[in-house]
């Protein structure tokens, strides 16, 4: 065959096709693998390591012990019934929907309840709490933990410090003249377990909240009233020492004191203003480091201080030598922490 005829033959080799996305093998993860549905009677478990980060779904639930002890996206919860749900860090939103008698310890950014009634929840929630056409709810702080928890919560980016569990906003709210919607559990100290009950945890869950590690998060007072509210201490962090919080934090659970209470904390980003009008209400009697409006606001909106309220008459005395090794400031003005009590809630 000529040059000419072999540059101009047609072949009838057929070129290889290219395989569709959806023919090809991925990694993707499989949604049925996170969800909850249409159980009765069960202990349903996601243990560290097996959520990471995918969004969870709940639904049609009844008598069942649900435990997620990992970081996930979004969940949503529907139509459960008699149901104890405990999620380690929701990294955006909870969304609790036509649930009865539930019994819930959650971390998240956003929590919210529709048509929910008769049930409890122990929250560490960087927002406002919703709640929406519910009924006799009831509120206390999160303080459970466990080894894989600090490190969920640097993944969902989540702070401990930023906790606003009892500053609920009722979209629905009851008539003068008829029972709140919600209230706080009774105990000024109630928490995760007074949430979840007496009944024993599930084999495999009992052994992780038992371990011994470091605390992970911060149990407050809250919204409830206050015995003494005039006397106490502001343990204030800029960012170069907002690290160290957790410290002070631990060593007043471990050695704890009536006459030492954590009331409520906050971690902030503080623009000029708000930190030359902040330092000024703490007053020219501050101890511990000397520190001044710029180093609260130097960085920017991504420095974050700590804010550290606590009650008592003797929380002074106890926490100005570890405040300032720790690098902060403590004032005895507390009632400077209004300006920063909700200040940049999160979301």
């Amino acid at each position: 065959m000529s040059e000419r005829a072999l540059a101009y033959k047609v072949t009838t080799q057929k070129a290889e096709r290219k395989p569709y996305s959806w023919e090809v093998a991925t990694d993707r993860p499989d949604p049925k693998d996170y969800m909850f549905m249409n159980k009765s009677n069960e202990t349903l478990l996601r243990l560290p390591g097996s959520v990471n980060g995918q969004q969870f779904v709940i639904e049609n639930c009844k008598e069942c012990d649900i435990f997620i002890l990992d970081h996930t996206a979004t969940v949503t919860i529907d139509d459960c019934v008699d149901c104890r749900i405990f999620l380690g860090p929701v990294e955006s939103s909870v969304f609790i929907r036509d649930s009865t008698n539930c019994k819930c310890a959650f971390i998240c950014r956003q929590f919210r309840t529709r048509t929910v009634k008769d049930s409890d929840f122990a929250l560490l929630c960087a927002t406002r709490p919703v709640i929406e056409d519910s009924k006799a709810l009831r509120f206390a702080c999160f303080d459970s933990s466990y080894a894989a928890l600090e490190a969920q919560l640097k993944s969902a980016e989540i702070s401990p410090f930023t906790n606003f569990w009892g500053f609920i906003h009722d979209f629905t709210p009851a008539d003068a003249m008829a029972r709140p919607n919600h209230s706080f559990l009774p105990s000024p100290t109630a928490g995760t377990n007074d949430v979840l009950g007496t009944k024993e945890l599930p084999a495999e869950v009992a052994p992780l909240m038992k371990e011994t590690h470091p605390r992970a998060v911060v149990t407050s007072n809250g919204e409830r009233p206050l015995a003494d509210a005039e006397h106490g201490a502001l343990v204030v962090f800029p960012p170069s020492a907002e690290s160290r919080a957790m410290d002070i934090v631990r060593d007043v659970f471990q050695n704890p004191s009536p006459s030492c209470s954590l009331v409520n904390t906050n971690r902030l980003a503080m623009d000029q203003q708000l930190a030359v009008e902040f330092v000024g209400a703490l007053g020219k009697s501050c101890e511990g480091a000397k520190l001044t409006p710029k180093d609260f606001s130097a960085g920017g909106a991504k420095s974050k201080s700590v804010v550290l309220h606590f009650a008592g008459a003797g929380a002074f005395e106890r926490l100005k030598g570890a405040a300032g090794a720790a690098g902060a400031t403590i004032s005895a003005n507390v009632a400077a922490f209004a300006m920063v009590k909700h200040a940049g809630i999160d979301g």
